[in-house]
């Protein structure tokens, strides 16, 4: 798949977020820096299904009585206030989401209700909320790569003039029929997410909205590059070889010098993490740059993961500060690249300029976007 490459035409003009870490960019990015784990045990004494065990839950604190579709949508609101979207002329709107508001559904949907895909009417709802009315607005569900798919769509839309401005939102929330379907993987950790980390036992789900502003006019903050390959080795595992994954990170432009720091998609998971680490240590010669992720901080927030770490990426170009894996003592000594665990020696002395943002996803999505500070 053809990579888009934005040769600086492509900014970062603004972004916000809510997490479990509380509402807002700058709480979302103390946590990280502070080494904070937002995993409560979950209250299911609500769920239409109660899951096979305890689960621990990375979820926003909002009023968990109303429907998905509203805690989403509220959220999304939120987020879009605070980044003061203002176009200069034509602009598209992109819902990336992996489930949507399915739980409003999936147990008791009406007939009309399941008509419907789960996403279009939480963003018509959005669209109308905000009072926005976009040239082009579309949804977007590769699973856990929904995010680098809806930007990789983002940038084919700036990159062609079709739009001047583009608003990527995304969000996904937990509830029964996600937690239910993780257990059945037998992919949820039993204790905590430890990414990278020998003793890594599975992930932790989260919860999480976003909303990032992408133009065609030129700010300090740049899409460099972002690519996709598709696998399909299997429905919900990579194959460990990593060469998809490797395709999408040279299709984004990274080279085998690669960048400053890579924020991985760091699931936690027995699988996941190998595709990862085969991937990065087949493409960048050694030493490879530093690994780090944010799953261990906020859980594992499905379609709305990659747009979480696309804002990390951004405080990391825009304060120069770095974040280590909080929950991972030592890397698993039987991987080759660099990761930032608590216990890794050196420090890293350069101001990052440029930051490579990996994800995976269900069905075989492997994708990767660089981002770089103007030149």
């Amino acid at each position: 798949m053809s990579p888009i490459r934005s040769k600086n035409s492509i900014s970062l003009a603004g972004y916000s977020c809510s997490t479990a870490a509380g509402r807002g960019t700058e709480a979302f990015w103390q946590g990280l820096q502070q080494g904070q784990d937002h995993g409560k045990l979950a209250v299911t004494s609500d769920w239409k299904v109660t899951p096979k065990a305890e689960v621990t839950t990375c979820a926003f604190p909002l009023n968990r009585s109303v429907s998905m579709k509203e805690r989403l949508v509220s959220e999304l609101l939120h987020c879009f206030s605070e980044i003061n979207f203002q176009p200069q002329g034509n602009y598209g709107v992109i819902f990336a989401s992996s489930k949507g508001c399915l739980e409003d559904v999936v147990w008791s949907g009406t007939p009309e209700e399941l008509k419907s895909d789960p996403l279009t009417p939480c963003l018509t709802e959005f669209l109308d909320r905000a009072g926005l009315k976009p040239k082009r607005s579309l949804v977007v569900s590769n699973s856990c790569a929904s995010s680098h798919s809806a930007l990789f769509l983002a940038g084919h839309w700036l990159d062609k003039q079709i739009v001047d401005d583009v608003l990527v939102i995304a969000a996904d929330g937990v509830g029964a029929f996600v937690v239910n379907g993780f257990q059945c993987l037998g992919a949820l950790s039993t204790t905590r997410c430890r990414p990278f980390a020998a003793n890594r036992d599975g992930l932790r789900l989260g919860e999480a909205v976003g909303a990032l502003w992408l133009s065609r006019q030129e700010r300090s903050l740049r899409l460099l590059g972002i690519g996709l390959d598709i696998e399909g080795h299997a429905v919900t595992r990579s194959s460990t070889s990593g060469g998809s994954l490797k395709k999408a990170l040279a299709a984004s432009g990274a080279s085998d010098v690669g960048p400053d720091i890579v924020i991985a998609h760091g699931t936690g998971t027995l699988a996941n993490d190998v595709v990862e680490d085969n991937a990065f240590a087949s493409l960048f010669a050694a030493p490879s740059p530093w690994v780090t992720c944010t799953k261990w901080s906020i859980g594992h927030t499905l379609g709305a993961s990659g747009l979480m770490d696309i804002i990390a990426a951004a405080e990391i170009l825009r304060t120069g500060k770095t974040f280590r894996i909080a929950s991972t003592e030592v890397a698993d000594p039987s991987f080759r690249s660099r990761y930032l665990t608590m216990t890794a020696s050196e420090e890293i002395t350069k101001v990052p300029q440029e930051i490579l943002v990996s994800s995976l996803g269900f069905g075989g999505v492997h994708a990767a976007a660089r981002f770089g500070v103007a030149r």
